[in-house]
């Protein structure tokens, strides 16, 4: 995260994106929940000097201590795409400086290259100014230096030594979020308007105290119908209660499909938790959540009923509560820990159609023909629960406009139909079998394939026959391996196999989540070429569905998905790019459509208590 010391000296950026000067990274980073975004007109060459090109710039912190940025040059260099980084090796104390190492213009074309830098930043005046100093190694060698003078709260003066010549600018902050700098610079006087957005959205729900038992010594009937009926009113489907006798006690299980909560479907947790907790019979010891998706159940929340009314009130703390609770995906069914009373199944799944309004979004970046290409479609898409783990989807969709949809007909066409059907053949794993029409001109049979490893990785696996213009009737085939830190609140996803247009390669993508709000970095080498992507997860729809849905339900898409994709290497952009490391889209994916973007993983740091 950004030095606590240098709130006020961390907002601008240089023309790289890296926070700091005019063209000198100090060594703070951006705060670890925040984007930044900004934008510097096009200007002279000035290749000698560190970050020397004017550019769309963003940046944004995907690890701790760390800052990401890539940035696009001008029409000029063909709009080419660079990336650059900072790691904050130690921040401010006393009068010991904070220290950044980092590197910028990584896949830059031009006679220099990418180059790195060791930068020292000491905050003077309490906190009022900053001094900089540093060096710049490979492509760029010589002294980096740079003085951070804020007149006022909204008002900093910068100066600078480049490696090659000094450089001044004065910054105007609106508040904490945009900047506004005008500098002086070897290629003539520049503006750079930036803006630094929070990033985190939809964070979990935090646990519901519960009031006290309604009936302390109710019979196990009235109480499971009881739990039942309120989880139904509030939207719930496919829902079941049961209560397991053990030798000397009971626990008391819950078991639905949550479609109410689409963005999350842990939103609805603390709820069940509540009314389960206020009702469960005398003698209870234990309350367990089972999750199903299309009545497979997907993941089992297990905790002491005592722990939970204890932390539920502030008794209790994380850790213990965490220490106290098993979560298990996929877990194994039909085993039985004692006599059950059980009540029937209430609000099926069965016969409720959702119509998913959605808009489709194609994007070029940083080709040779422009900066940015964008073409919009209208999506609307049919899904229809059939049965245990069986589904039907259909989508159409109309173009609205962009450069890349401008000589598609304005008709509404079919864009994908598949029928899926998912499974779990032995506990812990889980499998799905998809046929039909896949977006774009992609058709055939895939089978998916998912292992949880321990509480914090697991293995997934994709093939295909599939039949396109590129890849007829041969195989598509992905392996993959995913780690999960929620200490720092990211996923890492390593991948190898072949692709959609029959290229071999391999795979790394760092996602990064800011509450439901995921943004990822990674890149693809493969036999075509090499890429990279960013990745963005958005939140479109409302956090909570309407509480009865009808049996034909319009609502908005739970997510935005969209890739930044940009060739690296090579020349002919535009062609390597559409052929490099593309993947199918499944749509009812294991992923999304049952894991719930692997928040059921034991340790994905959604559950309460993590």
């Amino acid at each position: 995260m950004a030095d606590e010391n240098a709130r006020l000296l961390d907002q601008s950026a240089t023309l790289t994106g890296l926070t700091g000067l005019i063209r000198v990274p100090n060594a703070y980073v951006i705060g670890y929940d925040r984007g930044r975004i900004q934008y510097t007109p096009p200007m002279g060459m000035g290749y000698t000097s560190i970050g020397a090109r004017s550019s769309i710039a963003a940046a944004f912190s995907p690890l701790p201590h760390f800052e990401g940025a890539f940035s696009l040059g001008t029409k000029s260099v063909d709009y080419d795409l660079a990336i650059h980084g900072k790691y904050l090796v130690r921040s401010a104390q006393g009068w010991m400086p904070a220290v950044s190492i980092g590197v910028v213009d990584v896949g830059r074309n031009g006679p220099l290259g990418s180059g790195g830098f060791v930068v020292a930043t000491w905050p003077l005046l309490s906190n009022r100014a900053a001094l900089t100093l540093g060096g710049s190694f490979s492509a760029n060698k010589g002294l980096l230096a740079g003085l951070q003078i804020g007149l006022l709260p909204c008002v900093e003066l910068q100066g600078e030594f480049d490696t090659e010549r000094f450089n001044y600018g004065i910054v105007g902050k609106l508040g904490d979020r945009a900047f506004v700098r005008a500098a002086n610079l070897n290629t003539g006087n520049e503006l750079t308007v930036g803006y630094t957005v929070p990033l985190d959205h939809y964070a979990p729900r935090p646990v519901i105290a519960p009031d006290p038992p309604k009936v302390a010594d109710q019979a196990v009937t009235e109480a499971m119908e009881k739990v039942k009926e309120a989880l139904v009113r509030s939207g719930l489907e496919d829902v079941q209660v049961t209560v397991t006798h053990l030798t000397d006690a009971k626990e008391m299980s819950a078991a639905y499909d949550d479609r109410m909560h689409t963005v999350n479907q842990l939103d609805g947790l603390p709820n069940v938790l509540k009314t389960m907790a206020e009702n469960a019979p005398e003698g209870t010891v234990a309350l367990v959540v089972k999750l199903r998706r299309r009545s497979l159940v997907m993941a089992e929340y297990r905790v002491p009923l005592e722990t939970y009314r204890r932390y539920a009130t502030g008794q209790a703390t994380k850790a213990e509560l965490a220490e106290a609770t098993e979560v298990t995906m996929a877990p194994r069914t039909g085993e039985m820990r004692g006599p059950q009373q059980e009540t029937s199944v209430e609000n099926s799944s069965f016969r409720h159609v959702d119509l998913v309004v959605s808009p489709g979004i194609n994007t070029i970046v940083g080709t040779e023909t422009g900066i940015f290409k964008i073409g919009a479609h209208a999506r609307v898409e049919a899904v229809a629960p059939l049965g245990r783990g069986l589904q039907a989807q259909a989508r159409v969709v109309y173009p609205i406009g962009g450069e890349l949809v401008a000589y598609e007909p304005r008709r509404w066409r079919n864009d994908r139909w598949m029928l899926s059907y998912a499974w779990s053949p032995y506990a812990r794993w889980l499998t799905q079998v998809i046929v039909g029409k896949f977006p774009g001109t992609t058709s055939g049979v895939v089978v998916e394939a998912l292992r949880p490893i321990d509480a914090r990785s697991l293995v997934y696996l994709v093939a295909g026959q599939t039949r396109n213009t590129r890849l007829d009737n041969k195989l598509y085939w992905l392996a993959e391996y995913w780690r999960f830190i929620p200490e720092w609140k990211v996923q890492l996803r390593v991948l190898g196999g072949r692709f959609l247009s029959a290229d071999t390669g391999i795979g790394l993508d760092l996602i990064r989540q800011y509450g439901a709000f995921e943004l990822s970095v990674g890149i693809r080498e493969t036999s075509a070429s090499r890429l990279v992507r960013l990745g963005v997860s958005l939140p479109l729809g409302p956090r909570t569905q309407p509480q009865q849905p009808s049996a034909i339900r319009v609502r908005v898409d739970d997510y935005l998905e969209q890739q930044l994709r940009s060739i690296i290497v090579g020349t002919n952009y535009l062609y390597l790019e559409d052929i490099t490391a593309r993947e199918l889209s499944l749509g009812p994916d294991l992923r999304t459509t049952y894991l719930n973007r692997y928040r059921y993983m034991p340790n994905s740091g959604w559950w309460p208590g993590d």
